[in-house]
């Protein structure tokens, strides 16, 4: 199989891609682009900052109040309750990319390359807004390290099970943390494959289903759909985080997010464009808006007198922010199917 591959910064001609694009005889087939299932942004309070207004959002926490134990004196006034609450800024950062194309290339090649091109923009578009959370997000919350105390002293035998599953649900609940109506009423967990697969050989875990589910071919043992699991809902994908080397030696440690609401907020200043829906089956908020940016071959400028080059690209803005560390649990654990 040959592959032709365009450099970057440079503009698409048609040489670049002679032997896939540029031929007599061509079999209409492209290989399907293989994109990983993105889910972090969905789980996050989101603010939209309206253009011209100033470039920054506030999320506000109000404080519980402490619970009113005294009694009254009959005919005395007490004391009034304080009310506190916490305001948290975000200022979004603007991130962005583009291909630029030739005339000769647009006219020669066999794809309509602007469509694929706006395509693969899309794409890039939503992973790169998925993993900009993901970094604020691994980095945030209750840490629940399997077997050890450190990530670093994470052994090939400290993986994840049904009973880590279920600490983290209950440190969730102690903290008040409320679930997403938006998924029936449950925690949202995000997990890597890798780790996916030894909590699904968990003895206490898989004996859940075997007991819980009814015999048939919808089993999920027999699917592999096993996402609801005491009260939490389980999003699985291979933008699930791992560190390699992360644990003890060689052993690569991978962080679970067990998320209930209100844990993180992302922010982003309005567009024209459109909202990219990302995740499975209505997961919660979808990501910034984004701007698709075409600019026609045929449009002079002074770099391009001759209006012989167009491009394609998109632009947009966001900030993430962690609101309350109580409300994400992330468990870090080793995998069986990890490089260790």
């Amino acid at each position: 199989m040959t592959t032709d591959t365009g450099v970057t910064g440079a503009t698409q001609i048609g040489t670049m891609f002679s032997t896939t694009e540029i031929k007599t005889y061509y079999i209409m087939a492209l290989l399907d682009r293989a994109l990983p299932r993105l889910y972090h942004c969905n789980f996050a309070q989101r603010a939209d900052i309206p253009e011209r207004a100033g470039g920054t959002a506030e999320f506000r926490k109000f404080s519980s109040l402490s619970v009113a134990t005294t009694a009254l004196t009959p005919g005395v006034t007490p004391t009034s309750t304080a009310a506190e609450v916490t305001n948290i800024t975000v200022t979004p950062a603007w991130y962005g990319s583009y291909i630029r194309f030739s005339q000769e290339f647009k006219r020669t090649a066999i794809d309509n390359i602007l469509e694929e091109f706006i395509e693969m923009l899309g794409e890039q578009a939503g992973n790169t807004a998925d993993q900009l959370a993901r970094a604020l997000f691994v980095a945030s919350g209750t840490a629940q390290i399997v077997g050890q105390s450190l990530r670093t002293s994470l052994t090939t035998s400290d993986t994840m099970t049904g009973s880590q599953m279920a600490k983290a649900y209950s440190t969730l609940l102690a903290s008040n943390a409320r679930p997403f109506e938006e998924i029936d009423g449950r925690y949202a967990v995000i997990m890597h494959p890798h780790v996916w697969y030894d909590l699904q050989e968990s003895p206490d875990f898989r004996n859940a289903y075997q007991q819980a589910q009814p015999r048939s071919e919808d089993h999920p043992l027999f699917t592999g759909e096993m996402y609801d699991y005491m009260g939490m809902r389980i999003f699985v994908t291979s933008n699930g985080y791992y560190e390699t080397d992360g644990g003890a030696s060689t052993v690569d440690a991978y962080v679970t997010l067990v998320i209930g609401q209100n844990a993180f907020g992302i922010a982003g200043i309005g567009a024209t464009g459109f909202d990219m829906e990302l995740g499975m089956g209505g997961t919660g908020n979808p990501p910034m808006p984004v701007d698709i940016k075409a600019h026609p071959i045929g449009e002079a400028t002074p770099s391009d007198p001759l209006g012989q080059r167009g491009s394609v690209g998109w632009i947009a803005s966001q900030q993430e922010v962690e609101l309350d560390s109580t409300f994400c649990v992330r468990v870090e654990c080793a995998s069986s199917m990890g490089s260790n």
